[in-house]
């Protein structure tokens, strides 16, 4: 039991293999979710960087390239967009420069003031008036931006022949041109299509008046381009990191698993090739300790009942030498003896004192075989007790009462403490009686003339308690954790020749067959001798 107390404590107190694979779903799917989230958030906020630095804004911070002149040294794509692109235009609005060459706009100056001005925050919106589905003209509305939102500073009505009918706008000119409607449609198309058209003025480096037309691809036409593919890579590194994880969380669960199995693999290897050491130092899920418990406490008990296997034929070599021993003295003495008689070399006047020893011999030698019968039978699973139900108290008084006028003739006192009370117990009275007589023939042989032989008896814990002892020698050290064994007598040399060693090995099997213990006790303070106790249960 220790071995297997060690064991539990190198196990850890581990998890079943249901939490443990839990668990690592639980991990995998929380670190999912996690790089999910950090995914998400690096998603928004790159795109949010690269459109930061998108837009006529960023553009115009090339404004001093464009006062020099060089154009080509501009950067369009990269602050307008892909299909982006600027126009330098003079003060009488013709084209002096593209940075598209597949691009030939043209344009008046009374077409430019329509324009959405960036550098005074003036948007154009227009909007095509309709009558029963019908195009019936238009409506020009003018926002300026106060910084925080844009405020509507006015608006014209346009005619379906492009008149300006009535307008709150300082407009130059009464009439507007088709291509100037269509190039304010291109030019309104701020969030929901794909290109915007703004402007600006400046003034050169050699002092001349310069229109810059900025056509940039819309804010949400770059962001749903760029989100899309941000998207698309963000998912394509979130596959790779989810398979990668699930590998090593995979190969983490199996290196977890296989470690206790590789040491059970190698013990049992050992076991077959006769090693019974048992495995050390192990961990993992539950299940898989439970085996390797289970395989230790195998190793245990076969290491355990190899030794005992040992054991008893160690004890049954030594009970067949004893018995051949118990039996071979008293048959030569009588086999002697009777020879001498009949050979007539006993004078006549010693043949009776010869005789008599023949008769002690053989009633030795019948005690004997019927010590060894009783031995055996008791082991023969056909034996069974004749239980009766009785008052132990009763049974215990009228054996002691029996005993005490023999003891008394042999030399030995008698004091014994039993209630008046009854103590009702199921018991076999033939077989109760062979324990009692086996300890107090042990005390008459060990104990000698003039002790006493003590009995008690009293219920304890549900359970009927006796003590029988004597106030002898008691029993020396080195025998007192044999004592109940086969064959163990006080005379290791076995020439005194005071029983055969098997009256309190068949008291303990008797005992045990009522369901009871028997054991050997120190006497109480005060005494000295051979005590022994014999617990039986009240049913």
């Amino acid at each position: 039991m220790k071995m297997k107390t060690n064991h539990a404590k190198k196990a850890r107190k581990p998890g079943s293999l249901y939490s443990f694979m839990i668990r690592g779903l639980v991990f995998l799917v929380a670190v999912m979710v996690l790089l999910g989230l950090l995914l998400v958030f690096f998603s928004v906020h790159i795109t949010d960087y690269i459109l930061n630095g998108i837009g006529t804004g960023s553009f115009m911070k090339q404004l001093p390239l464009l006062k020099a002149e060089q154009y080509d040294e501009v950067a369009a794509q990269r602050y307008l967009g892909k299909n982006g692109y600027f126009e330098v235009l003079d003060d009488e609005a013709h084209v002096i420069y593209c940075s598209r060459k597949d691009k030939k706009n043209t344009y008046s100056v009374d077409s430019l003031q329509y324009l959405t001005d960036y550098q005074k925050g003036v948007r154009y919106i227009i909007e095509s008036l309709e009558t029963g589905g019908k195009a019936n003209g238009y409506v020009l509305s003018c926002y300026k931006n106060n910084g925080s939102d844009w405020i509507l500073q006015g608006i014209a009505v346009i005619d379906s022949q492009r008149y300006i009918v009535y307008t709150n706008l300082e407009l130059s000119g009464s009439r507007v041109s088709k291509k100037t409607i269509n190039r304010l449609f291109t030019s309104s198309l701020d969030e929901s299509g794909r290109m915007v058209l703004e402007k600006t003025t400046y003034t050169d480096n050699d002092g001349n008046t310069r229109y810059l037309l900025i056509h940039a691809e819309s804010t949400q036409y770059v962001y749903d381009n760029l989100s899309e593919k941000v998207t698309n890579i963000l998912i394509f590194v979130f596959a790779g990191c989810v398979i990668l994880l699930i590998i090593l969380v995979g190969l983490r669960m199996v290196a977890k698993m296989r470690r206790p199995l590789v040491v059970l693999d190698e013990a049992m290897k050992g076991f077959s090739e006769g090693k019974r050491e048992p495995v050390r130092d192990y961990k993992g899920p539950r299940e898989f300790v439970q085996i390797i418990d289970t395989f230790n406490d195998m190793s245990d008990k076969l290491t355990k009942s190899e030794m005992e296997q040992r054991r008893l034929e160690e004890q049954k070599r030594k009970m067949l030498a004893d018995i051949s021993h118990d039996l071979k003295t008293p048959i030569t003495v009588i086999s002697g003896y009777a020879r001498a008689i009949e050979d007539g070399l006993i004078p006549k006047e010693d043949e009776e004192k010869y005789v008599r020893i023949i008769s002690q011999k053989a009633d030795l030698l019948e005690e004997l075989i019927s010590s060894f019968s009783d031995y055996s039978r008791l082991d023969h699973p056909d034996f069974q007790l004749t239980l009766e139900k009785g008052d132990l108290c009763e049974y215990f008084r009228s054996y002691m009462a029996g005993r005490y006028q023999e003891l008394q003739l042999d030399g030995f006192g008698m004091e014994v403490d039993i209630p008046d009370e009854r103590i009702e117990a199921v018991f076999d009275r033939m077989q109760l009686k062979r324990v009692f007589e086996n300890i107090i023939t042990n005390s008459v042989r060990h104990a000698g003339a003039g002790a006493t032989i003590y009995g008690s008896i009293r219920v304890e814990s549900r359970q009927a308690v006796i003590e029988l002892g004597d106030n002898g020698a008691g029993i020396p050290e080195e025998f007192r954790d044999h004592i109940f064994e086969p064959f163990v007598i006080g005379d290791e040399s076995r020439k005194s020749g005071g029983g055969s060693g098997l009256g309190l090995s068949i008291a303990k099997k008797i005992v045990e067959r009522h369901g009871g213990t028997i054991e050997l006790i120190e006497p109480e303070k005060g005494r000295t001798g051979t005590w022994f106790r014999i617990c039986l249960p009240l049913r």
